[in-house]
């Protein structure tokens, strides 16, 4: 008794077309997972953060871990970005990146997120309350589990 097979070209070229479609769709369902994310869960979960501006007197001096919104510039000023494509410094020719960014605006918002000196002569220390770290750590399992769920898509995708 023998056991017979034969790759048929047809299969063969099947196959390969089948695999070259996966990455396009993968990187398609990750790219709007990420922006679906990024636009509504991570800047929601970053408001936690902040205390809110009517239970702080004016003028009081912040001596808690949240950022005191008095103006609401800082949370207005959050921006969010991404983007898809090839690019030249990628590990490979035919490598795609997809960049997601997610910071603030205004010229404060580092030293709020890291601490530091800052004012006049920049005498004033500042102690980290931190916002945006934080809340991408709290985020971190609904975004690994939209991406798994956009890769999975996107293989299963016909």
């Amino acid at each position: 008794m023998s056991v017979q097979f034969r790759i048929e070209n047809q299969s063969d070229r099947r196959l390969v077309l089948y695999l070259q479609g996966i990455t396009p769709r993968v990187i398609t369902e990750v790219h709007q997972a990420l922006k679906a994310w990024i636009y509504q869960g991570a800047n929601i979960s970053v408001t936690k953060y902040f205390a809110a501006s009517q239970s702080v007197a004016r003028g009081a001096r912040n001596t808690g871990s949240l950022l005191i919104s008095r103006t609401g510039t800082l949370r207005r000023t959050i921006t969010a970005s991404i983007d898809s494509g090839m690019t030249p410094a990628a590990p490979g020719p035919d490598t795609t990146v997809i960049l997601a960014q997610w910071g603030a605006a205004t010229p404060y918002a580092r030293i709020q997120e890291y601490g530091g000196y800052a004012g006049r002569g920049h005498k004033s220390y500042i102690p980290p309350r931190p916002y945006l770290s934080t809340a991408l750590r709290d985020e971190q399992p609904e975004l690994i589990t939209a991406i798994q769920g956009a890769v999975e898509r996107g293989i299963a995708a016909k």
